[in-house]
């Protein structure tokens, strides 16, 4: 995990060296819950940046991640298989205290959060290997979940604005994955943000700036409009040419700062250094002189 400015300047790395997944900042900024551990068997770990230190959070021997803050940051939901083969979506406090609890369950997808609302109401996720778009469910009530959208196969990455009355998500509906914004939870208004191709779309905490990789990884920020009654957006501007993890693996490869400043990234250490080896040919012949 590794900070970097607006302009690409490799700013500090974050913990030791590791296979991280999914990196989640909280809502002040201080703390980092991601997945940590084998395919198939991670579990969530929280990174206090202050302290510098880790904590394991879940212990399951079932596959737990997409790590979410609750809007409080007291909470962590995250999608587990423990129980069955379904994906579903279970909560824990952040501080490790209790056990995880059921949030919402159902057996017939997969639920792989990707966001919850700034209001706590409501959790967004895709499907997963079962390829039927993005949808949302209430947090209260009945907990009937209805699709958000299902516009093709490989919707993902939605992500809350900070007022909630807008998700960004990343859609291959033309058959090349792109950046759009519709409104939230009625979809009266949808708008595409990126031109050339587009994943991993983050919002600014202030919800004036909206980020998104493109798909040879250039980190991209527009200028957004989500106070108006209708939603504006200018024209994306390339901010730096990342170097990351390949980027269909996971989500969240990276992760802005609250104030937009910088960005937390999943960049690869590469191959460490070796010492040079010397080969001597016919070493008899040299002890004798």
């Amino acid at each position: 995990m590794t900070w970097f400015s607006r302009t690409g300047q490799k700013l500090g790395i974050v913990g030791q060296p590791d296979v991280y997944t999914a990196p989640r900042l909280s809502p002040d900024g201080t703390q980092v819950a991601l997945e940590l551990g084998p395919h198939g068997n991670s579990d969530i770990w929280i990174y206090d940046l202050k302290r510098e230190t880790g904590s394991r959070l879940t212990f399951s021997p079932a596959d737990d991640l997409n790590a979410v803050w609750s809007p409080d940051g007291n909470r962590i939901l995250f999608s587990s298989n423990r129980g069955g083969a379904q994906y579903n979506i279970y909560q824990k406090a952040a501080n490790g205290l209790g056990s995880a609890q059921p949030v919402f369950q159902s057996r017939d997808q997969n639920k792989e959060l990707n966001d919850v609302s700034p209001d706590g109401r409501y959790a967004i996720y895709d499907t997963g290997a079962d390829h039927n778009g993005v949808w949302a469910v209430p947090l209260f009530g009945d907990r009937k979940p209805f699709a958000f959208d299902q516009s093709s196969r490989h919707d993902g990455s939605a992500m809350f604005s900070p007022n909630g009355r807008y998700v960004a998500f990343n859609s291959d509906e033309t058959g090349r994955r792109e950046i759009y914004v519709q409104t939230f939870p009625q979809p009266t208004g949808r708008w595409q943000i990126s031109a050339s191709g587009g994943v991993e779309p983050m919002w600014r905490r202030d919800g004036k700036e909206l980020f998104f990789l493109t798909l040879d990884e250039k980190l991209m920020a527009v200028d957004v409009n989500t106070a108006s009654p209708g939603f504006e957006a200018g024209i994306p501007k390339e901010l730096f040419q990342a170097q990351l993890i390949p980027l269909w693996l996971w989500r969240n490869i990276y992760f802005p700062s609250p104030d937009g400043q910088r960005f937390l990234m999943l960049a690869s250490v590469g191959e460490a250094k070796q010492d040079p080896i010397t080969v001597v040919v016919n070493w008899p012949a040299l002890l004798k002189k």
